[in-house]
């Protein structure tokens, strides 16, 4: 008994060691197949018209992809902008916080900022300039976000393809009045 309780301990403690170092990959699939469930009652209606599968799937996945990228065209363009237009005018409000001008400079006043301000200001102007340089760590970021989307599409059109023969299998498992329930 001692020794099964150890061996349980141990491999419950493996599992979980196993399932922290394959926390992305679990994510991905989680991800993966909450999409899968959004998209396939879309599936099943454009199957009824199409009739296969396959093209149910690409037609829905084409529809979905085509969304995904509107928008994040439509969030990411506001976004940009916004970031660059930060990074070009930091220093100016930096400046017109230290010399208590314009807006910047009157929530300062308002709540007393002043003093860290004036010790902060050559900070926040070499943040400034900081900010508009990270081309090459936003392409390593954007290379692995890309990566993981691809990854998740992969899996989703995965899921959404053999779906109904993992159902079928998995009501298989079970005995045919919990199966008819389900």
């Amino acid at each position: 008994a001692i020794l099964t309780t150890c061996g349980v301990v141990v491999a419950i403690y493996l599992a979980g060691k196993l399932a922290y170092r394959m926390r992305d990959v679990l994510l991905m699939i989680l991800v993966a197949g909450f999409v899968a469930v959004i998209l396939n009652p879309m599936v099943s209606s454009v199957q009824r018209r199409v009739r296969r599968r396959g093209w149910a799937v690409t037609i829905v996945i084409g529809w979905a992809t085509l969304v995904f990228i509107g928008l994040a065209v439509l969030f990411g363009h506001p976004l940009v902008n916004g970031v660059t237009h930060l990074s070009a005018r930091l220093p100016s409000y930096v400046q017109d916080a230290a010399d208590g001008h314009g807006w910047v400079g009157q929530l300062v006043r308002r709540f007393h900022l002043q003093q860290w301000v004036a010790q902060n200001a050559p900070k926040l102007q070499t943040l400034g300039t900081s900010l508009a340089r990270p081309v090459l760590n936003f392409g390593k970021g954007a290379a692995s976000v890309l990566g993981t989307i691809v990854t998740i599409f992969a899996l989703s059109l995965l899921l959404l393809l053999e779906g109904p023969k993992i159902w079928t299998g998995l009501l298989g498992w079970l005995s045919p009045t919990r199966a008819d329930r389900w």
